[in-house]
């Protein structure tokens, strides 16, 4: 969410950095924000997982809400797009994914699929911006043996584009 945006968010598994002075109201199960610099995130919903700076606002109205401070929480533009935040609420087609990641929540492998292209390159990445494995796919599977449990975006770059996803490892 960029600078500034009110936004409310209804579906599940909902991934989402909120940005600065944003005010977001989400009724979702299973999702996982990024809150930081003066914005307001209200919650409600199954089992969301939030990562916090000291200057957000968390009102927790669900239910098995996990809350984790972080106190110098920054996000990392690397794969944004070139136009920034610009917003487009048409939706013209129903895409394919670029990718399928299962098993969710992972253990000791995730499964990477890509139904067009091949796989170029990936990187594994914890909530607060540091790698955590990086390379290729083998036989579709990245090894999480060495990874601790917690929340990751695993970002995938293939011949025919670029895709993020959430990762929980248990």
């Amino acid at each position: 969410m960029c600078d500034g945006v009110t936004a409310t968010l209804t579906a599940s598994f909902a991934n989402a950095l909120i940005e600065l002075n944003a005010n977001v109201t989400a009724s979702t199960n299973l999702g996982v924000y990024s809150v930081r610099g003066n914005s307001t995130l209200t919650i409600t919903g199954l089992s969301n997982n939030i990562f916090y700076d000291n200057t957000a606002t968390i009102i927790d109205n669900g239910t098995n809400t996990y809350l984790t401070l972080c106190e110098a929480l920054a996000f990392d533009y690397a794969d944004a797009p070139e136009d920034g935040c610009a917003l487009d609420t048409k939706v013209n087609e129903v895409a394919r994914p670029l990718m399928i990641v299962y098993p969710e929540p992972a253990n000791d492998i995730l499964h990477v699929q890509v139904p067009s292209g091949k796989i170029l390159r990936t990187t594994l990445t914890g909530i607060s911006g540091r790698t955590v494995a990086s390379g290729a796919i083998t036989n579709g599977a990245l090894a999480l043996s060495n990874v601790v449990p917690g929340t990751y975006v695993l970002r995938v770059h293939t011949t025919a584009g670029r895709a993020s996803h959430t990762v929980n490892v248990y």
